[in-house]
């Protein structure tokens, strides 16, 4: 998101980012990282979503429902937040990426666009906004089937070779899941980082609404804007990858 807000800047400097974050356990790379964005362009704010709330007991441990489920609990106060914003500024939109999901009913009520930040690439958002049309278009688990999924854009792929959360429709994963592909579907745009030159095939997909007819809907419009990578680690230099260093180290 901070990649993406920076290049927000470059296009439009007039125009302030503000990057929600749930409060967590205080990390001195983090720390850095926010302090050196801050300072390199000031138009880039993080806010802290406070204040902290405190998790339910029945809260599952794993990690994807952790990932969707506390995102979740801070609605009302994105809510709040939101509205506080709008009193003093005009909200141009609110960028989501499929995590923050829960965000986006909030964003609805208030009558605000809302975009997705797909980063994965469009071979894997054809397969992301097909989801829902494989669940309405088959019976019982992903896992016991013995099928392809012909999925527009990409290559047929086997019911095995599917993500490991959409093998069971029991799960809360899996439900977040759909969730997540139908909101997708109906925002106001789709923020990919790919361009149309290395995923042909995918992109003419989207844009053919292919991957959408479960819905009724066009595909949201699609903007392309790869690739988009942090070209350094602002937090830690020192923990840079190591091939990373390998390759600059490499003489041509």
């Amino acid at each position: 998101m901070v990649e993406l807000a920076k290049l927000i800047h470059i296009y439009n400097p007039s125009l302030s980012v503000i990057l929600f974050i749930t409060p967590a356990t205080p990390c001195v790379n983090t720390e850095n990282y926010i302090n050196t964005v801050s300072a390199a362009t000031p138009s880039i704010k993080f806010h802290r979503l406070l204040p902290t709330v405190p998790l339910p007991p029945n809260l599952s441990s794993d990690f994807m429902d952790l990932a969707f489920g506390i995102p979740e609990l801070y609605n009302p106060i994105v809510h709040n937040t939101l509205v506080t914003i709008f009193k003093e500024s005009t909200i141009k939109a609110v960028i989501l990426d499929f995590l923050s999901n829960a965000a986006f009913q909030v964003a609805k009520q208030l009558n605000l666009p809302t975009y997705y930040f797909y980063t994965s690439g469009a071979s894997a958002l054809c397969e992301f906004l097909y989801l829902p049309t494989i669940h309405n278009t088959t019976s019982g688990n992903i896992k016991d089937l013995n099928i392809y999924f012909d999925i527009p854009g990409v290559p047929p792929i086997h019911a095995s070779d599917m993500p490991p959360v959409m093998f069971d429709r029991e799960t809360d994963v899996y439900k977040n899941f759909i969730h997540t592909a139908t909101n997708m579907a109906t925002s106001s745009g789709l923020i990919v980082n790919t361009f149309a030159g290395l995923e042909e095939r995918a992109v003419d997909a989207l844009r053919k609404d292919k991957c959408t007819t479960t819905y009724g809907t066009p595909t949201p419009p699609l903007y392309l804007i790869g690739p988009l990578t942090a070209t350094e680690n602002q937090a830690d230099p020192a923990s840079e990858n190591e091939c990373y260093k390998m390759v600059k180290r490499t003489t041509v």
